[in-house]
């Protein structure tokens, strides 16, 4: 076996940061070199008969290898994931008497789920190759998204997915959110994005990407949703509450910025179809529950706050 993706550097030369080596790790990019094996291409050379009769050819809109690809990295991460959850669940369990005393015992697996998406989110926003990829990708690239964004976007859903099998008792928001999620993922992954363009059902899927990606930013917000169940008391918890408020009104202003920006220009091109009209009325309901959630967090900061 070929260990050369140990010391792989990234496409300018330099060494990989954290979450280049998750990633590489997980899913190495690029086809085989010599007996490495890139687990994600495995299941394009495997034929299914009765796959292949539901999913259409690629063409110039679809793309069913980066569908694959991208569902396989989904499940490789989802088993590694599921298993660290349990190990988390009992070690914790054993170590830490206020972990142990959380009461029900299923609120144990939304402060997992928590952590694990704010860990997974935060790798993300604070790795400047990230952000240098999504720059060489929607500016330089004139807006085409390469197969490695849409990796990250599996690190970006896979807790959610985790968390419909492993949380019990989720509200039936927060179901229909997770399901959402995925399905937008889905979208993404089997659309052809390296066409230079933002406008039409290209640019709709483009502008779920930058939600996503500017979403990362408020890693601090999951955090504090799984550290005030175990620490009610702690005063660091309401540190990490304001810092989460800082974070998400950042987050927000981001995405907001930018989709004023992309609408502005669909108005200007006479670019406003059915497609983007249902777009708009889906990114309204977003807008007012990323509303509620900073009125929520602007009341947790107040010293009467109770959780």
């Amino acid at each position: 076996m070929n260990y050369s993706w140990l010391t792989y550097k990234c496409w300018d030369g330099s060494p990989m940061e954290p979450l280049d080596k998750l990633h590489h790790v997980l899913f190495p990019y690029g086809p085989p070199v010599g007996d490495e094996v890139n687990l994600c291409m495995v299941p394009r050379y495997i034929t299914v008969p009765w796959l292949e009769k539901m999913l259409p050819t690629s063409s110039g809109v679809f793309v069913v290898e980066d569908l694959i690809d991208s569902i396989a990295c989904l499940f490789i991460t989802m088993v590694l994931l599921s298993i660290s959850w349990y190990v988390v669940y009992y070690v914790w369990n054993k170590v830490d008497h206020r972990f142990a005393a959380v009461t029900p015992a299923h609120k144990k697996w939304y402060v997992i789920a928590n952590l694990s998406k704010s860990f997974l989110l935060g790798i993300q926003a604070l790795s400047i190759r990230y952000w240098l990829s999504v720059y060489t990708s929607y500016i330089e690239g004139r807006y085409k998204v390469r197969l490695e964004l849409k990796r990250c976007i599996v690190l970006y859903v896979i807790t959610d997915v985790v968390a419909l099998f492993m949380v019990p008792k989720l509200p039936r928001s927060t179901v229909t959110h997770h399901v959402t999620t995925l399905l937008m993922a889905m979208v993404v992954w089997s659309v052809d994005n390296t066409i230079p363009s933002t406008q039409g059902a290209n640019g709709i899927v483009k502008m779920i990407i930058i939600y996503g990606q500017c979403s990362t930013v408020a890693y601090l917000v999951n955090a504090y949703l799984a550290w005030r169940v175990v620490y009610p008391k702690a005063g660091w918890v309401k540190i990490t509450c304001h810092l989460a408020l800082l974070s998400y009104l950042l987050s927000c202003f981001m995405n907001w910025s930018f989709h004023l920006f992309w609408l502005y220009g669909c108005v200007v091109n006479m670019d406003i179809s059915i497609l983007t009209i249902l777009y708009i009325i889906g990114l309204a309901f977003t807008i007012n529950d990323d509303i509620k959630l900073i009125s929520w967090l602007i009341k947790q900061k107040s010293p009467m706050a109770t959780n």
